[in-house]
């Protein structure tokens, strides 16, 4: 298991990488300036698109698993009718969202009325957004975890590869243009790469749609249950960016995306590990008992992982900063470490959602993740006037911690779940190391040799550490491993002489 988490992990921070690339290029030709406009619109068009799809591209994964084990032909016919499903829903969003913004403009605010244009072609882009997604699960539901997670690299190189260029001609307006002719290529490379290697039709064949909900008709209960969570999810983003934005001004929107986007790469990194890898196992066909061992084994080995990657975030986050983006951004990595304490959260509290998924008990899922979002908009714009981007990270932690305590509570009391000392024990001890580098360090100087001297120190013996957190059993498989790359150049030097 901690093989497979570290093989999807690498695969996608070679994805990460080119899109810190695409981040690199923007952040140097528009600034905070544009950073923060293009983040206001995309917020804007994520709202519109999770209101179209209806949850689709996340509950196929759960019912995509379930065809898959059943035979191969159900699960063609599955895809088949959710990809037309998918289709129809997220088009006609698309046009009542058109109609919206060039007949109805008002209705943007006023601080988004001049970007009307720009929200038009990202609208356009909608159907060909969410069938990215929708695909990834496709290949995970296929047990395709490798392909799954190289698929990543594969969209971020193409849109990264567009959008630098439309950047660099257009400004802003290119960088939709870009995404926009991206997002065609993608889904016609995938089409034809579904074609060729899992035998599926383009446009799917089989039962209608109706045929399909008449088959699962979980799917619309369980998406229903989804939507409540993925409406409020954009809406809270967007409600945490209005405030900065009305309060501070675009400049303090470019650093506030600096922020979600620099402590995004824990899950950018490790979601797919979750996703494409626990999900699937967790929705398929065995025991309650295997599902909760899987869950809890997965878990620990996570949130060592996770810590282990998160450290480094908080002690050299302004050295982070400026390399990802530019030295204008700078001012935003004194805070950078409680945004990436609430992704640290986030990540342990993924594990309790998908096995909540798993385990069909769906209502308190919705309620869960509904909850928090609620309770991020609320607090992101209240704290906001007050603390700026340190309010809205607060308000991040704050929800990212009542999803986490109301899942596994739900877990504890009604299935059974039993967490060991020891994986409270790793929690809790990477949560306070977390806040202790960030709260200490984060406010001195990155430049003064003496705090540089510190922080490495303070890396070194915290990965040293984390070593003696894995059970003897994954130590011997680390240190076998390490053994085997330092054979590696001996080998290669013996052959030269020779």
């Amino acid at each position: 298991m901690l093989k497979i988490i570290a093989a999807i992990g690498a695969i996608q921070i070679i994805a990460i990488a080119i899109t810190f690339i695409r981040s690199k290029t923007i952040a140097v030709l528009l600034g905070p300036e544009g950073v923060g406009i293009i983040s206001i619109i995309d917020q804007v068009i994520q709202l519109i698109a999770q209101l179209s799809a209806f949850s689709l591209p996340f509950a196929a994964v759960k019912f995509l698993s379930r065809s898959h084990s059943q035979s191969s032909e159900i699960f063609k016919q599955s895809y088949g009718n959710l990809l037309r499903l998918l289709l129809l829903l997220t088009m006609t969003g698309s046009v009542i969202g058109l109609l919206i913004v060039l007949i109805y403009p008002q209705l943007l605010g006023q601080h988004l009325q001049q970007y009307r244009t720009l929200i038009v072609i990202g609208l356009v882009s909608i159907p060909l957004i969410t069938m990215q997604g929708f695909f990834k699960n496709v290949l995970a539901a296929a047990r395709k975890v490798r392909e799954a997670a190289l698929m990543d690299v594969g969209i971020a190189l193409i849109i990264t590869t567009m959008v630098c260029i439309g950047v660099a001609i257009a400004g802003v307006q290119g960088f939709y243009i870009g995404n926009l002719l991206a997002g065609f290529l993608i889904v016609g490379i995938t089409l034809l790469y579904f074609k060729q290697n899992l035998h599926l039709p383009i446009f799917g064949t089989g039962n209608s749609i109706r045929q399909e909900l008449r088959q699962n008709p979980d799917i619309v209960s369980f998406s229903l249950l989804l939507y409540g969570s993925a409406f409020l999810h954009p809406l809270a983003y967007f409600v945490t960016r209005y405030a900065i934005l009305k309060n501070f001004g675009e400049v303090e929107a470019g650093l506030l995306q600096s922020a979600f986007a620099l402590a995004s790469v824990l899950n950018l990194i490790l979601n797919p590990a979750n996703g494409l890898y626990l999900t699937p196992i967790l929705n398929r066909d065995i025991p309650k008992a295997e599902k909760l061992q899987a869950a809890l084994a997965f878990q620990e080995k996570l949130a060592i992982v996770t810590v282990a990657l998160a450290m480094p975030m908080v002690l050299f986050s302004q050295w982070l900063v400026v390399l990802l983006f530019s030295h204008a951004f700078i001012k935003v990595g004194s805070v950078i470490f409680i945004f990436v304490i609430a992704q640290y959260i986030i990540q342990l509290a993924g594990v309790n959602q998908a096995l909540i998924i798993g385990l069909n008990d769906l209502k308190i899922y919705g309620i869960a993740i509904a909850t928090g979002h609620f309770v991020f908009g609320v607090s992101g714009w209240f704290l906001a006037p007050y603390y700026g981007l340190a309010g809205i990270g607060i308000g991040l932690l704050i929800s990212n911690t009542v999803i986490f305590f109301v899942t596994i509570a739900q877990l504890c009391f009604r299935h059974g779940l039993k967490p060991s000392l020891r994986l409270v024990g790793i929690m809790t001890y990477g949560l306070v190391s977390l806040f202790l580098a960030g709260s200490l360090l984060s406010y001195t100087d990155p430049s003064a040799p003496l705090i540089i001297a510190i922080k490495f120190g303070c890396e070194v013996a915290f990965l040293t550490s984390l070593f003696f957190l894995f059970n003897r059993q994954d130590r011997l498989k680390l240190l076998n491993q390490a053994r085997l790359l330092l054979r590696i150049p001996n080998k290669i030097k013996l052959r030269h002489k020779e």
